[in-house]
């Protein structure tokens, strides 16, 4: 298998147990049928520190995928398009990994999980969510998961996190089970059918149209290809407590929000390695309402964010407006991108129009299985067009922060995205010191750094006879 859909099953429209799709994950399957080759999977774990009963942890899970009626599905295509068939809950079956006699069982088991993220599936006959335990040593754990992103986005990975540590607490003290208050896919269709035939879905088109008609360029970063196969390079970086703490209080001292102060640190950043005063990113967004908010599944969205950093302007001026940019576009992201695509004329384009994305996750502290402490860690949000960079971190700050940067091969190397993590970083510090200062006066580049940036990559001379 290569990670496509599998070719189109006609099903009659009486067939019963068919669900319709929701427009997010239509989007995605149709974003998948123009890129066939490409694996859309999406992956987290956890890091435990302390005892895990195996036995225990299974019924946990098995319980847990039971109550999840959204994840627990196929895709099938009929007459009318994508439709989604429920799966026999007790037919699927958690994994464990064993890695704790091996030299070194912490790369085993990153190898482990590597090779789960890469196994294709057959989106009408696999289980979507494969999940299990890997022990590296008695005190030690990873929870595992990797779906493919039709059934799940990065709010879903949280909170599936979450249901299974308090459904494992329980069982193994003995305590009752909360209800998980999980809704199925009729649900969420019935809330994304609602959206579409309401008044604000127009008054939304209708922002959209007016936005994006005033848009400056894409960004567009120039890096070293690596490959020219369809592939997503990752790096991550870790942020101490303590650090995060820092930014979180010079973000308070602007009046800016934290996932605002964030978003405007990764625009600055791009703007000081691009140079451009105007661009457009993407903005990642949750898109849940009601009983959403608390069923796992795929219901984020993607939309245009205009950045301005002009001459002289100070990152505070830049965070305060980035700030109120994304205020203003949140009122409407409910409107799928692709719709925004659809409606500038760029339907079944795979050009990409709005540049790198951004992803700003206020996730949660550690998590407690029955006393055994646990943190997120390596979250994956699936293949990528251009780069993504998405941050998550916990709220209360106690558990630092994590930078994820995904690139796409055939336009980024792995050497490209260590020095972009490096940088924001790097960046970040600089205007958390001195959020005053002018953006275009901030040095974060080392010299060889800058050697790359400007010879390495700007080198245009060509040989003329």
């Amino acid at each position: 298998m290569d990670g496509s859909p599998a070719s189109p099953v006609q099903v009659p429209r009486t067939v019963p147990g068919l669900i319709r799709v929701s427009s997010a994950q239509e989007d995605l399957w149709l974003a998948q049928k123009l890129v066939p080759g490409l694996p859309n999977n999406i992956s987290a774990y956890l890091d435990v520190s302390g005892e895990i009963d195996r036995w225990v942890m299974d019924t946990a899970l098995r319980r847990v995928l039971g109550e999840a009626q959204s994840v627990l599905v196929n895709f099938v295509e009929d007459v009318d398009g994508p439709r989604q068939v429920a799966r026999d809950p007790n037919q699927w079956n958690p994994f464990f990994v064993d890695v704790s006699g091996d030299v070194d069982p912490e790369s085993v088991a990153r190898a482990s999980m590597a090779d789960l993220v890469g196994q294709p599936f057959d989106l009408e006959r696999d289980a979507l969510y494969r999940a299990g335990l890997i022990k590296l040593g008695d005190f030690r754990y990873f929870l595992f998961a990797v779906s493919h992103h039709l059934v799940m986005d990065g709010f879903g990975v949280a909170i599936l996190a979450r249901r299974i540590a308090e459904v494992y607490t329980s069982l193994a003290t003995g305590a009752s089970i909360p209800e998980s208050g999980f809704g199925g896919p009729e649900l969420i269709n019935a809330e994304d059918a609602r959206y579409r035939r309401s008044g604000r879905f127009t008054r939304d088109r209708e922002f959209w149209r007016d936005y994006t008609a005033g848009l400056p360029e894409p960004l567009r970063l120039l890096g070293d290809r690596s490959s020219p196969d369809l592939v997503t390079l990752h790096c991550s970086v870790s942020v101490s407590g303590d650090e995060f703490t820092r930014w979180a209080e010079a973000s308070e001292s602007m009046g800016v929000p934290v996932p605002a102060f964030l978003a405007a640190a990764a625009a600055g950043f791009l703007h000081r390695i691009s140079g451009m005063p105007e661009f457009v990113v993407r903005l990642a967004v949750a898109n849940r309402v009601g009983r959403a908010r608390s069923t796992p599944g795929m219901m984020a969205n993607a939309v245009p964010l205009g950045v301005k950093c002009p001459p002289g302007s100070r990152f505070v001026d830049v965070a305060r407006g980035v700030g109120a940019e994304i205020l203003s576009i949140l009122r409407h992201c409910r409107y799928q991108g692709s719709d925004i695509r659809r409606d500038m004329g760029l339907s079944g384009s795979v050009e990409n129009r709005f540049g790198p994305v951004l992803n700003i996750i206020p996730f949660f502290g550690s998590l407690d299985f029955a006393g055994s402490s646990a943190v997120m860690r390596g979250v994956s949000f699936g293949p990528v067009d251009d780069l993504s960079i998405s941050v998550y971190y916990d709220r209360r700050g106690s558990d630092g922060m994590r930078i994820e940067i995904d690139g796409n091969g055939a336009i980024y190397s792995g050497e490209d995205l260590r020095l972009y993590s490096d940088l924001l970083v790097a960046f970040t510090r600089a205007v958390t010191a001195n959020p005053s200062g002018a953006v275009r006066a901030i040095d974060i580049l080392e010299p060889t750094e800058r050697a790359l940036m400007l010879r390495t990559w700007n080198e245009t001379a060509v040989a003329i006879p």
